[in-house]
């Protein structure tokens, strides 16, 4: 019992922390392009280096890093393609001003889901219009911050 619930804070303990991380990184992505770094730097770091805990872990615990050779082709065709999104959102933060990068970013799958719902393609429910509202709050609170930097 004692090490299921040690386990369960270790996983919540990371969780949060990658949560923090996560909402850190435009921020710190934009800061280090202040100092000199660019996109491409910012995007291999980002892939690298949480990259290399998994293995280490899995290696640490005797687990093979290989994949099928199917997976193999999903997880590179995944990459590729997070590797471009990324690429295309850090250098938007390296072209104009954070605050107008996340609000371009952030705000356009709130509006599409009002124009899926306003042109009757998808259902739109109250809580649907509770998510956008504080999704919209928390956009307020980030740019708020985001202009101070």
């Amino acid at each position: 019992m004692f090490a299921s619930r040690s386990r369960r804070w270790v996983g919540v303990t990371l969780a949060v922390a990658a949560a923090v991380a996560y909402a850190c990184s435009s921020t710190a992505a934009s800061l280090a392009y202040h100092g000199g770094s660019n996109p491409h730097t910012v995007a291999a770091l980002r892939f690298v280096v949480p990259t290399s805990a998994p293995i280490v872990w899995l290696r640490a615990s005797r687990t093979s890093v290989l994949l099928s050779a199917r997976d193999s082709w999903i997880a590179l065709a995944l990459g590729a393609i997070t590797a471009l999104y990324t690429l295309s959102w850090l250098s938007s933060l390296n072209e104009i001003p954070l605050a107008p990068a996340v609000l371009v970013f952030y705000l356009f799958p709130l509006l599409a889901t009002v124009i899926l719902g306003v042109c009757g393609w998808e259902k739109f429910s109250w809580q649907s219009g509770v998510a956008i509202l504080v999704a919209f709050g928390g956009l307020a609170l980030a740019l708020d911050r985001a202009a101070t930097i």
